[in-house]
């Protein structure tokens, strides 16, 4: 609803307005799941707002404070909540109650809040001297979200065997484009400036060609 986590496209106004006119001609159950939490640079919006009768928002919390929590909480009217939770009381996706009152304690936590602030702050500052770098190589991207760069190749395979050759692992963008446009998503989350310019002369060499912006990413 707010950032994809995999590509990091945010949901604009006019999106939101597109989707509740086209959702309102239909009984479509809506689901928003909200992966990257509270490390979103992106106001948390839901249709809820306007469907409340059947949306189920999920906000997960495993990215801002801690993958070992796998925890996330949702939203929904009485009888889907109630559902869900007698489907996942008879089965093995029970959720740990001490997780539950960890993550409860750290939302409230004002020193906590503000280290999300300052890692919010600092991976925005990590995309931009990523985008900046690939720029100076001629590959120029749109200032996006999300803990990760999504690169146009041309042929996702050359780029990750090309990369893995300099010691670069990276994810091909398959499973998350739906245009014929290939790309390979590269993490800016642990990226520390001495590697800058290696990194973006690589990632030039294995995108193939001159990068442009893409509609289909």
């Amino acid at each position: 609803p707010r950032t994809h986590s995999a590509t990091g496209n945010s949901v604009s106004r006019a999106r939101q307005a597109a989707l509740a006119q086209t959702l309102a001609q239909s009984a479509t159950l809506i689901v928003e799941d909200d992966g990257l939490g509270d490390l979103s640079t992106t106001p948390a919006w839901s249709l809820g707002n306007i469907f409340p009768d059947r949306t189920l928002h999920v906000r997960s919390f495993s990215k801002a404070y801690g993958p070992d929590l796998r925890l996330a909480v949702l939203s929904a009217t009485a009888e889907m909540v109630r559902r869900i939770q007698a489907w996942r009381n008879f089965g093995v996706s029970w959720t740990s109650r001490i997780l539950q009152d960890s993550v409860a304690w750290l939302l409230q936590d004002a020193a906590t809040q503000e280290t999300i602030a300052a890692a919010r702050a600092i991976y925005r500052q990590r995309r931009e001297k990523m985008l900046a770098a690939l720029a100076a190589h001629g590959l120029r991207l749109p200032m996006r979200d999300g803990l990760s760069i999504c690169i146009p190749v041309a042929s996702e395979q050359y780029a990750m065997i090309t990369l893995a050759a300099r010691g670069i692992a990276v994810l091909p963008g398959e499973r998350c484009r739906l245009g014929p446009t290939q790309f390979i998503r590269v993490s800016i989350a642990c990226l520390q400036e001495r590697q800058l310019e290696m990194l973006a002369s690589a990632l030039a060499i294995a995108a193939g060609r001159e990068a442009r912006l893409s509609s289909d990413l």
